[in-house]
């Protein structure tokens, strides 16, 4: 069969036929014949980061493809390949139990990031500019169990780099416009369009830290679809799990691009969701929204009185700053209270139930030399609330 209007891109993705030796892929494909391709060995290709294209069975003569073993075709249209009795796409279990595959997601910098992939709606690694689980070749791995990479390699690790070198790169070259595109973490010179980075960053656009190696696994909060910024972390006292509290921005529903808009829309977009982990390191798995659009930066500050857990953030852009609290280590709350007509909230609470506030704020009158009128200051509230 061929596939419509697909065949030429989805072939790239053959590439994750040269990770190391998976049994179950060939043996989905063992017993698949395609006319004209009679006695070949088929390659199995992957396409579990696309939601509408099953995995199929391709030869590399032909380019035809079959469907592989407990799969049939879909009468010529998405996803090519289904489950048997089904109209869900054809996916081929991996070797390994509980393998964590994952992919290069171009749009995550200029370098872009890997990310796992198969397991949820919105994963949506690998796709635009690149077809391929490696970002047609500029995205390196090692030692990554199921990434269908290098595994050759003794990182242990992974590198999510894209290689400016690669003879067939497809990105045009990076150049910042503003301190924005450099990640607010370096400074962006208009005229050469390069990022001069913060000492802790690196990467072209500032957004690579310079922090030691990390387990791949535990990354965190790295959410499919929405960019997030910050967090706070508090360990329940009921289940011993780590508890986030996270500003993530959202995209809009006229956005081409629908994963990880990044940071420009956070005055209107941002919200706060509840992430949970079983280690402090995650990774964490988002539970609900706490707070809905136009609430940003939560910090949240347990009672020594009466060990609520109080999440304060940013109403709109610039304050004010309001309250919500939880006896249940965050599963409910109260609703919306305000503290502050200020922004940015560190509150510190006292054992006689009062309240110091730090905040941030614009307008300062302060004294040269200055190249700012943004400051921090602080103001004492007789109660949490």
């Amino acid at each position: 069969e061929e596939e419509g209007g697909g065949g030429a891109s989805s072939a790239s993705s053959s590439s994750s036929s040269k990770n190391a030796v998976d049994a179950e892929a060939i043996a989905a494909c063992a017993e698949v014949e395609i006319e004209g391709a009679e006695g070949q060995q088929l390659t199995l290709e992957r396409h579990d980061d696309e939601q509408s294209h099953g995995d199929v069975c391709r030869s590399a003569s032909t380019g035809a493809f079959g469907c592989p073993k407990g799969c049939s075709a879909s009468s010529g249209k998405p996803p090519w390949c289904q489950k048997r009795g089904t109209t869900k796409p054809c996916r081929v279990k991996r070797s390994g139990e509980g393998a964590l595959i994952y992919r290069c997601d171009p749009r995550g910098g200029e370098r872009g990031v890997c990310v796992k992939v198969g397991d949820g709606k919105g994963q949506k690694g690998g796709v635009g500019k690149y077809k391929d689980a490696t970002c047609d070749h500029q995205c390196q791995y090692e030692s990554l169990p199921g990434s269908g990479g290098d595994v050759s390699g003794s990182g242990g690790g992974f590198l999510g780099n894209l290689f400016a070198s690669s003879s067939n790169t497809q990105r045009t070259e990076f150049k910042c416009q503003s301190d924005w595109d450099c990640s607010l973490a370096g400074i962006c010179d208009a005229v050469t369009g390069e990022c001069a980075c913060d000492a802790w960053a690196s990467g072209k656009d500032c957004s690579y830290l310079k922090f030691q190696p990390v387990d791949p696994i535990k990354i965190g909060y790295l959410h499919n679809e929405n960019t997030s910024w910050g967090g706070s972390v508090q360990v329940g006292t009921k289940d011993g799990m780590f508890h986030m509290f996270v500003s993530e921005i959202v995209c809009d529903a006229n956005d081409l691009d629908k994963t990880r808009c990044g940071l420009a829309k956070w005055q209107t977009n941002s919200r706060i969701a509840h992430c949970v982990s079983g280690t402090a390191d995650g990774p964490y798995t988002r539970l609900s929204t706490i707070l809905p659009e136009e609430h940003h930066n939560p910090t949240v500050a347990v009672s020594p009185v009466d060990g609520s857990w109080n999440l304060y953030s940013i109403k709109k852009f610039d304050g004010p700053i309001e309250v919500v609290t939880s006896t249940d280590d965050g599963y409910t709350w109260s609703e919306p209270t305000v503290v502050s007509k200020f922004q940015n909230p560190a509150p510190l609470l006292h054992e006689d139930g009062s309240m110091t506030m730090f905040y941030r704020d614009d307008g300062g009158k302060l004294p040269p030399p200055t190249c700012s009128d943004e400051y921090v200051a602080a103001q004492r509230c007789p109660s949490k609330g």
